[in-house]
């Protein structure tokens, strides 16, 4: 699913609905208001995940924090805590409050939504996508995970505990593993390939319906370039 399909489904299907309560919009102004921000999330996501070490802050942060009850939970809405952790997402994803603003505004222009509320949306949405990725990535992450040590180590042991070292969460191995030297835990060398980026993980989840490239010249002119 891409980033659109997977906000649609996050909180029993009712994300849309719940944010266009919070901020006063209609089912289907929120979803004119996602088409047109969700491009610019995804160029964050693009852009932040380009290389193995960045891949691996992002895994990292994939796997702490609260995104799970994020993605499920329909009261964050007002809850302070979802609204820190929604901007300290946007900054590592946007790298500027300049980003935010220019993307806002074009979607206010887009839409004909006041570009302050689509501003105090935009901490929200991160907050749910970084729960739909957590959930939607756990398997093709462990299959990943796998296939990097060779299968059989990525089996369960036969005391029911799991060679990922955290449960059977396989983003902080992982993230471990793309930040090292290349080889498994122990020192030996991986069988497996390891992904380089976020589309060699997240692949369409990362495309969006809207004009990406409109979301790239924004990040280039306030950040410079990096594609």
């Amino acid at each position: 699913m891409n980033l659109f399909d997977m906000i649609a489904a996050a909180q029993g299907g009712q994300a849309m609905t719940n944010l266009g309560r919070q901020f006063g919009l209609s089912e289907q102004q929120s979803a004119d208001a996602l088409r047109q921000l969700l491009p610019a999330f995804s160029t964050g996501l693009k852009r932040n995940t380009t290389n193995p070490m960045d891949l691996s802050a992002f895994l990292n942060a994939l796997n702490g924090g609260q995104h799970s009850r994020y993605f499920e939970d329909a009261n964050i809405f007002g809850d302070s805590a979802a609204v820190n952790d929604g901007n300290d997402i946007l900054g590592h994803m946007f790298g500027s409050k300049d980003v935010s603003r220019a993307v806002a505004e074009r979607a206010a222009a887009q839409t004909g939504i006041g570009a302050e509320i689509l501003k105090a949306m935009l901490p929200y949405i991160a907050s749910i996508i970084m729960g739909a990725l957590f959930k939607q990535g756990q398997n093709p992450l462990g299959d990943i995970l796998g296939e990097v040590l060779g299968g059989g180590q990525a089996q369960k042991r036969g005391d029911g505990g799991s060679p990922f070292g955290q449960g059977d969460n396989p983003f902080g191995p992982l993230s471990e593993i793309l930040k090292g030297d290349g080889k498994a835990p122990g020192g030996q060398p991986l069988p497996g390939k390891l992904p380089k980026s976020g589309a060699d993980i997240f692949g369409q989840m990362f495309d969006t319906d809207g004009d990406g490239s409109a979301m790239d010249d924004i990040f280039d002119a306030m950040l410079g370039k990096k594609r």
